[in-house]
């Protein structure tokens, strides 16, 4: 019975064996011919692979199998794992050759997987003593979000207003957003800065910078799920009504542009006196000879309510036709001059 056994151990180890030297004997020469190849790879084609930027998260499928899969490209060197759910991590080595790659997979037995690489996703097929089939992978990539307000949104000309920008930045997707950074253009020239504070839900960034009318701070690289809220603070002193628009834009080496914009409206409350109402029509004169100057044009502009009580969007044009103005400025003005 030992002899037995001891026949059938040794047969199933030398067919073992025989399998993996088969599969190790075709690696080798696999990886050879991929290292003949990077050798001889045209200038043009050298140059694509060195930026095509496969390091990051993918995720994808394998004959059906979904798996997850880090990579790491080092000029046309690659290296990272690959794991069905939570899986083991199989080990991946590869090489990139223009717009194609092949990968070793470390998983028993050994797989070659080779592919095609088109934007952020790679795929092709794959082959080893396990057998053959397909495989694709997407790149997990951040998703940047901004949003900008300002409080208060309406301030009185010819006042001095504190005044709160705030800009959120989040990254909603599921990698990292890399060398991320915040510029904040065109801020009011009425505006006077005073400070600026930075919230972040992680560690890192640098020290906010400013040129002119616009602040440019380097937020560093924000993890998936991770957000930056920024304050800028300080005085407004605007001299004339207006509206006042400035935009906030996220940048990151791996994620395009974002904007954000807000909207600071400054108006004039000059319906509290009527000698200081803007009109278009010919002066009145009071009771003691004085005469009240009527000759600007805008009543527009004119809103007789505090910075806070309303929001931009609550802030519209007084109602009435000229024809309108002219009784209401009469019937104003009507008892001062009897």
């Amino acid at each position: 019975m030992t002899d037995v056994f001891s026949r059938w151990h040794v047969s199933g180890w030398r067919k073992s064996s025989w399998r993996g030297a088969v599969a190790t004997l075709a690696v080798i020469a696999f990886v050879i011919t991929l290292a003949l190849g990077v050798l001889t790879t045209p200038a043009g084609a050298a140059e694509h692979a060195s930026d095509a930027g496969l390091s990051g998260s993918y995720t994808g499928r394998q004959d059906g199998e979904a798996f997850r899969m880090e990579l790491v490209q080092d000029g046309r060197f690659l290296t990272g794992w690959v794991a069905v759910e939570d899986s083991q991590r199989d080990p991946l080595y590869g090489i990139v050759n223009g717009d194609s790659l092949a990968m070793v997979r470390a998983s028993n037995p050994l797989q070659i997987w080779q592919g095609r690489i088109a934007s952020s996703e790679i795929g092709g097929t794959w082959f080893g003593p396990g057998g053959h089939g397909e495989w694709h992978a997407a790149k997990i990539a951040p998703a940047l979000r901004i949003e900008k307000t300002v409080r208060p949104g309406v301030i009185r000309a010819g006042t001095s207003t504190k005044v709160l920008y705030q800009i959120v930045v989040k990254n909603a997707g599921h990698s990292t957003a890399l060398d991320v950074v915040l510029t904040d253009a065109h801020l009011p020239s009425f505006f006077q800065l005073e400070s600026i504070d930075i919230d972040r839900s992680f560690d890192g960034g640098d020290a906010p910078a400013r040129s002119g009318d616009t602040i440019v701070l380097p937020l560093g690289d924000i993890p998936a799920g991770g957000t930056v809220v920024v304050r800028i603070e300080g005085t407004a002193t605007p001299r004339e009504a207006g509206t006042f628009v400035n935009m906030a834009t996220v940048t990151a080496s791996n994620h395009r542009a974002v904007h954000d914009r807000a909207a600071l409206w400054v108006v004039e409350s000059c319906l509290t006196d009527v000698r200081s109402i803007d009109a278009s029509f010919s002066d009145v004169r009071t009771t003691d000879s004085r005469t009240t100057d009527l000759r600007t044009t805008d009543i527009r502009r004119c809103i007789d309510v505090a910075p806070t009580d309303v929001r931009p969007i609550d802030v519209r044009p007084i109602d009435v036709r000229p024809t309108d103005v002219r009784d209401i400025l009469r019937d104003a003005v009507t008892p001062l001059a009897q």
